[in-house]
């Protein structure tokens, strides 16, 4: 799991993380991607699933609720209008998306 989820997921950039390694990875390993896929879909049933992730983002989220709101009260989340409940279910949305975006990625 990403140490800062929400900076993690919540960028502007819709693309999943990168880098170079994986980019040469991709080009010049002709089995990588295909156990790279593999991987990804043995992990999407289980530890990365849909539930099992949006599980976790919950159980933090629980966990940190009873701190919130004096955290608002002192510092607002630059570039975001609404409460923490409102941020959490914008960042569970926006992990459902790159969860998929990944799954259409690794076919």
């Amino acid at each position: 799991m990403p140490w800062d989820y929400d900076k993690t997921f919540l960028n502007k950039n819709p693309l999943p993380v990168s880098n170079a390694l994986l980019a040469k990875l991709l080009e010049h390993v002709p089995e990588f991607k295909a156990e790279a896929s593999e991987k990804w879909r043995l992990l999407r049933a289980g530890p990365l699933s849909d539930e099992a992730e949006l599980a976790y983002l919950d159980a933090l989220a629980a966990r940190l609720a009873p701190y919130m709101e004096e955290e608002y009260r002192l510092r607002q989340p630059r570039e975001f209008k609404g409460d923490y409940a409102k941020a959490v279910k914008r960042l569970r949305e926006v992990v459902a998306a790159r969860l998929a975006i990944m799954d259409e990625r690794c076919k």
